[in-house]
């Protein structure tokens, strides 16, 4: 009986070390990545359906709403594809999709500065 015990906390100290070094792991690559581009889009208030409301940040009461969970896209992928390849599909096609978004978002705020906020 004893050795099932120590067994199973050899095991579970094997997991817990493993699992700090993925985090330790994690972290320094964090630290080495770069911090991500500037942007003038503010962080968006999350409301019930999905929508994403970008507020004006000179507080105005303007607001632009995006429902990114609706975007409809197309996954390519080769005859016979992998989990790989289905991996990096969803990842370029969410990568295009948040630049679409960040792009669309941008533009919308850009164009109320120019008509409500132009000496800004």
């Amino acid at each position: 009986m004893d050795d099932d015990f120590a067994e199973i906390e050899a095991a579970t100290k094997r997991s817990l070390r493993l699992g700090f070094d993925d985090m330790l792991r994690a972290r320094r690559e964090a630290e080495q990545t770069p911090p991500p581009p500037l942007s003038l889009i503010p962080q968006p208030d999350l409301l019930p359906g999905g929508i994403a409301r970008f507020r004006c940040p000179l507080g105005c009461g303007w607001w632009h709403d995006e429902n990114p969970g609706l975007e409809s896209s197309r996954l390519i992928l080769p005859v016979g594809f992998t989990r790989q390849d289905l991996s990096d599909a969803l990842s370029l096609n969410a990568e295009a999709s948040g630049l679409a978004l960040r792009d669309r978002v941008e533009r919308a705020i850009v164009q109320h500065y120019r008509e409500r906020h132009p000496s800004a």
